[in-house]
């Protein structure tokens, strides 16, 4: 600015040429323009303008015009703000003003900017006041920053508390719409999955539905579209709209101007194929667009990415555990409706039996009378086990219809618990039942408590091989406390918790019987707890158990509305019978003293029912303090008299004591001779600016040397400014007042950069997540106190690297390589991992980071956040436990019927073969129907708990297609003419007849498809047709089901493949089924390779589509389309003769802890002329086997069962192998899953057959292996 003034023509001004200028006026000028803090000058009655090189980039295109002409011409714009503080100057006084917002016309538009200034009188030699001395500082850059950064802080604070994607944008949109000043226009367009349409979510700044920002947009109607959104989804990067590329502005905002600048920017979440939303963003008419306001839309883009990022997180998140809780929901439901399946045929199951039983007009031979007590005993055990479910049923769906009614409950538990007395006797148990008489009358549901005392000592007794079993009853408390002790084996202390878990079974060797489902004992927990009642359980190994259940006296503790409530769900209580008669079978020969009883009538019942400015003047009560160093005392004391009117004064010798001086208690202004001895003025000013509490401080230097260079080194070593010798008191006090003022503004400057800093770093600490920052290297260099309360680590020890030892060993190399790698490749990043808590234990989280950047948009390392989701994972793991405990025991129960099932079965079946009257023949024909239905459920439920266990395989071979479809058909086509529908099938051109694949489960989807077609039309027809598609690199058989039925809804299908489901409830009731066939069949298609779909109207019909791949076989033959029948091999016929047709010769031992089953194999084998041997257990089998060869008449073949007491079939075979049997052993079991043939094999065994038998298959597997032995 030195030249630029000296080259001027001042004549031309109110100033005059610079030799007429007066020396007050010279003086202040050359002070002017030797410091380079802004300063503006303001002389005369024009108020011409001078300054220096700091304050022209404040003049902008003003300058250099703005050299020499009148300042308040010049500021005219902002002269609102400044013009009182400019005419009280004026008049004599100082004027301080901090941050003050105005709008300068200084570059071609009004400008939004902010400063710190203030206006000072200058006197002139007559002592008037010549002029004002105006120095300024612009804080634009930082006041924008603060309300920038301000908007950033609401943003990731308020958005972290967003659960779902739509609820972070109406959060983001509130939050611009605060932010005016620099969006103008803000508006947020959501994007759909298919690219096709924008929908606005939130606007500021202009009203809602205008052109600018209609509503919706179809982005595929390009001429349609206000703002090009569509480059955004193909590229990803932000694009600018502005008048280089046909933006014309945009009337929104505070301002009356156009908005001239628009971006839109992407939010694009880490995983997402394209941005979910695109933010449009105005730039506002007074704020240049630079390289900082960039950096700002691009932060604000950022910070809206991360929360939808988090927000998408939680999502993922709550849309598995619901999903979870869905399958937990739906089997559970099925558990109901199984529940009823089951009830209805054993129902007609039961009725028969009781009938033939009861009956007084026809006399039964005891032998027949003794097989159908068997299957009646079988069906109330069935009856049991179904009750119990639908127990649990109504329990889970909270439907329980109790009904408290005041009950003598010791005479009542003593008549219950004597039901088992005979039995423990027979057992050699001893038995006690002590119930002490009561004062009062307990409130109790007499059905459930029965379950509950029943249940109790059931378990005892299967538990309890040798000793005592004691019930007793007593007042504790105010509590009724009922005690089922016993001498058993007890119960391991890691089973404890777990006794009470539905399904959970403790597996054992020492009980009577390995049967049961695991939920007795939870059923109890459930019926206690409906009592508002307690159980406990005390257990040593070895030595006993101990049940103890606590239920309150009186009626207080119980909902008033079902005190001696009426009932309108039909009861599941069967009596002590089956309990009793089930316990029976458990000791040999206990089930010949159990008959059956009044509890026949009993057990028919059924349920049919469906679930300071500082001022320049020194203020007198603080006055600035000045550090005065100079060796010369003259000097020190020539000055130190000036300045001690306005400042306190501190004077010293040397530049070293300075320092200590300064140090230990810093001043407002240090003035210090450069040429002092111990340490100089440079030495004195380099120690000053390397120290933190004084780098800031104003220091001038006095030197004697004089010239352009002397000054120019004072002022590039540091110095604020370099007084000459000798200097005018004048000069002195003026530079001394102009520092003191700005190093005040320069610490009040620094304070709030401090402040702003602790605010953040607060803000940071008070997130309610961990907030963590890292470098270009990956080195982290800050974690907020989140991070150390959640840790429990001190201060500082996670920075670094150091906190990856608060990861997970098993996590910590998989998360340490993904963050490196995001760091490499400047990208988002997101995993769950297990961080360490303070108590040791590790909890699950979710990290999230996003790149970093600086404000020249460079990569400067990435920051991120910690949430944790360890109740999430807890409640998610809970669920997928519970799924697969029921899947287990959908596999259990389904063994556990298929045992009973066998010997319903077989005694029909030999029941049918010795009875003459046609009316007895009705009732065997009706209990086998009905028991093959019952079959066909359980292996639909077998079919699915295989495929969810991962145990059911696919084997590919080759066969014949059109002998599949002609067994098919001939299957059908008696089902179908039942109804009187027409049941065709149709090939078209160029079906092969061989092709490669499963044929079993092919037909098993065929039937399953068929059965439905017909099952669901009631006139018209079904057609299968049979098609091969042309691309030969892709070939597949399509099989199209159709059929004029019912038909579906759109609802109804977008349940179809779903296990449990039937459409709705009308149909499930109308058609019946188990909601089970279409899932297995879908399940089974996919893995084939292929898939099944459907078309259907309702009303008209349904089209089911199997849709497989298949092999080309070289040299197939096509089928004939007209005559495919008549080319097709008959289908082999189904096996209807008896046992008979395979003679027996051979000597055979069967094993099974059934005496029903025992039976049941004997009279199969004795009718095809074999001898028999039974045994009871694998001991027992390998006793007989040893005992049989000494005595000379060894087994030709051993049957045995692989799941028994005492001694297993596996270990049994193991031994027998082991001593030397060679002979065929065929394993015996009520377990159908994938592997239980592979398991009985390698135990030893020759084949395998799985319960319920059929006489015919059991005999010709018999002959077939004796034959070949």
């Amino acid at each position: 600015m030195g030249k630029t003034i000296r080259s001027m023509d001042w004549s031309k001004t109110p100033l005059g040429p610079i030799d007429s200028w007066p020396q007050s006026l010279r003086t202040t000028v050359s002070l002017c323009l030797s410091s380079n803090f802004p300063i503006s000058l303001a002389w005369g009655k024009h108020h011409t303008q001078i300054y220096n090189d700091g304050y022209w980039p404040i003049c902008g295109e003003k300058h250099p015009e703005s050299m020499g002409q009148d300042f308040t011409e010049c500021w005219a714009s902002p002269w609102p703000v400044i013009g009182d503080a400019f005419s009280r100057a004026l008049a004599g006084e100082t004027s301080f003003l901090e941050n003050q917002r105005m709008f300068l016309d200084r570059n071609g538009y009004l400008e939004e900017t902010f400063f710190t200034f203030s206006f000072s009188p200058i006197r002139d030699e007559s002592g008037g006041i010549g002029g004002l001395f105006h120095p300024v500082t612009e804080t634009t850059s930082k006041m924008l920053s603060e309300r920038r950064t301000r908007v950033l802080r609401d943003l990731a604070e308020r958005a972290a508390e967003a659960h779902s994607v739509d609820e972070v944008f109406q959060i983001s949109s509130n939050i611009l719409a605060e932010c005016e000043f620099d969006l103008p226009l803000a508006m947020i367009y959501v994007i759909d999955n298919e690219r096709k349409r924008a929908t606005l979510s939130g606007v500021s700044g202009i009203d809602r539905g205008t052109s600018a920002s209609p509503v919706e947009m179809d982005l595929e109607q390009s001429d349609a579209i206000a703002w090009p959104l569509q480059r955004i989804l193909d590229t990803a990067n932000p694009l600018t709209l502005d008048n280089e590329n046909g933006f014309e502005g945009l009337p929104c905002g505070p301002y009356p101007e156009d908005c001239q600048r628009v971006v839109l920017l992407p939010i694009c979440p880490p995983g997402a194929e394209h941005p979910v939303a695109v933010l449009v963003a105005g730039v506002s008419p007074r704020l240049p667009f630079n390289e900082m306001y960039s950096s700002f839309l691009g932060l604000l883009s950022s910070a809206i990415t991360a929360a939808v990022a988090n927000a998408r997180a939680y999502e993922e998140e709550r849309r598995r555990a619901e999903l979870l809780a869905e399958i937990d929901r739906a089997k559970t439901t099925f558990f109901s409706n199984v529940s009823h399946e089951f009830r209805t045929p054993l129902m007609l199951m039961l009725a028969p039996l009781e009938d033939s039983l009861t009956a007084t007009d026809v006399e039964l031979p005891e032998p027949h009378r003794e097989r159908l007590t068997v299957a009646h005993r079988n069906s109330l055990r069935l009856l049991k086990l179904v009750n119990t479910l639908l127990d649990f049923s109504r329990i889970e769906a909270g439907r329980v219809q109790a009904s408290y009614e005041p009950t003598d409950l010791p005479t009542y538990t003593s008549e219950l618990a004597s039901n088992f007395r005979s039995l423990c006797e027979k057992a050699g148990l001893k038995y006690t039942v002590e119930c002490r008489s009561l004062a009062e009358s307990v409130f109790v549901d007499r059905d459930m408590w029965e379950k509950i005392v029943l249940n109790l000592i059931s378990n005892a007794f299967k538990y309890t091989l040798e000793g005592e079993i004691s019930v007793a009853m007593s007042v504790e408390n105010g509590d009724v406390r009922l005690s089922v002790r016993d001498t058993g084996e007890g119960v391991p202390e890691g089973e404890m918790p777990k006794l009470f878990e539905r399904f959970h079974r403790v597996e054992t060797s020492h009980g009577r019987t390995q049967e049961g489902t695991g939920i007795g004992l939870a059923l109890v927990h459930e019926l206690v707890k409906l009592h508002g009642g307690d159980v406990r359980v005390e257990s040593q190994l070895n030595e006993g158990t101990t049940f103890t259940v606590l239920i309150p006296l009186g009626k207080a503790h119980l909902p008033a509305d079902r005190i001696s409530a009426e009932r309108t769900l039909e009861s599941t209580s069967l009596g002590a019978s089956p309990f009793v008669e089930e316990a029976a079978r458990w000791i040999p020969g206990g089930d010949e003293s159990i008959a059956p009883g009044s509890d026949v009538t009993h057990a028919a019942r059924s349920d049919n029912a469906a679930a300071l400015s500082p001022s320049t003047s020194p203020n007198p009560e603080h006055r600035p303090r000045v550090l005065l160093a100079d060796d010369n005392a003259d000097m020190r004391e020539y000055i130190c008299r000036l300045l001690s009117e306005h400042y306190d004064v501190t004077t010293v010798a040397d530049g070293s004591t300075a320092l200590k001086e300064a140090l230990a208690n810093p001043p407002d202004l240090i003035l210090a001779d450069i040429m002092m001895p111990n340490l100089d003025g440079f030495g004195l000013l380099e120690q000053l600016r390397s120290q933190e509490t004084t780098k800031l401080l104003p220091i001038i230097l006095v030197s004697a040397r004089a010239g352009e260079e002397a000054r120019v080194e004072g002022l590039e070593a540091g110095a604020d400014d370099y007084l000459t010798k000798p200097f005018s008191a004048k000069e002195l006090m003026a530079s001394v007042r102009a520092h003191v003022q700005l190093g005040r503004l320069r610490r009040q400057s620094d304070a709030k950069i401090h402040e702003s800093e602790a605010r953040f770093r607060t803000m940071a600490d008070c997130a309610p997540v961990i907030i963590w920052v890292s470098e270009l290297d990956g080195q982290c260099t800050y974690l907020n106190r989140q991070w150390y309360g959640f840790t429990g680590m001190p201060d500082g020890e996670g920075l670094g690297s150091r906190w990856q030892s608060a990861i997970h060993p098993d996590d910590r190399q998989g998360l340490v390589k993904g963050f490196e790698e995001a760091t490499r490749h400047r990208r988002f990043y997101r995993s769950e991992f297990r961080l360490r808590y303070h108590d040791g234990g590790y909890r699950w989280c979710i990290v999230s980071a996003s790149p970093r950047t600086g404000t020249d948009q460079r990569f400067v390392g990435m920051t991120g956040s910690i949430v944790e989701i360890d109740e999430l994972k807890r409640i998610e793991s809970q669920l997928r436990a519970a799924n697969m405990a029921k899947s287990e025991f959908l596999a259990n129960m389904s063994h556990e019927i298929r045992t009973p099932m066998s010997a319903i079965l077989g005694y029909t079946d030999i029941l049918g073969k010795q009875l003459d009257d046609p009316d007895d023949m009705s009732c065997v024909e009706i209990i086998r129907s009905n028991g093959r239905f019952l079959l066909d459920i359980i292996n639909d439920i077998l079919d699915i708990s295989k495929i969810e266990a991962g145990k059911m395989e696919i084997a590919a071979t080759t066969f014949r297609l059109d002998r599949l479809v002609a067994n098919v058909h001939s299957l059908m086509n008696v089902r179908a003419a039942e109804k009187s529908l027409d049941f065709q099938v149709e090939f078209s051109e160029r079906v092969p007849q061989k092709t490669k694949g499963d044929s079993k489960r092919l037909k098993q989807i065929l039937l399953n498809l068929i059965g439905n077609a017909i099952k669901f039309t009631e006139q018209g027809s079904v057609r299968l047709a049979i098609r091969c598609s042309d691309d030969p690199a892709q070939a597949t058989i399509q099989f199209d089901v159709i059929d004029t039925g019912i038909g579906m809804t759109a609802e109804q299908q977008q349940t179809l493949f779903q296990p449990f489901s039937q459409g709705d409830s009308s149909v499930g009731r109308k058609f019946g089924g188990t909601g089970l066939g279409l899932a297995i069949s879908q399940r089974l298609a996919k893995m084939m390779g292929g898939r099944i779909f459907a078309e259907s109207v309702r009303g008209q019909g349904s089209t089911f589509s199997l849709q497989i791949p298949t092999e080309t076989i070289a040299d197939a033959a096509y089928v004939a389309p007209d005559h495919w029948a008549a080319s097709a091999p008959s289908p082999e016929p189904r096996i209807q003769s008896s046992s008979g047709d395979d003679p027996i010769r051979g000597h055979i031992l069967v094993v099974d802890d059934r005496r029903d089953i025992r039976f049941i194999a004997q009279r199969f084998i004795e009718r095809a002329g074999g001898t028999v041997v039974v045994g009871e257990n694998g001991e027992d089998a390998v006793a007989k086997v040893a005992a049989a060869e000494s005595g000379g008449h060894p087994f030709d073949l051993i049957v045995i069962d692989m799941q028994m007491p005492v001694m297993d079939g596996y270990e049994a075979t193991r031994r027998l192998r082991a001593e030397g049997f060679r002979k065929p052993i065929i394993a015996l079991t009520a377990h159908a899953m994938e592997g239980d043939r592979q398991t009985c094999v390698e135990a030893g065994c020759t084949e395998y057959v799985a319960k319920p038998l059929d006489g015919t298959t059991f005999v010709r597997l018999i002959a077939r292996l004796l034959s070949s032995a």
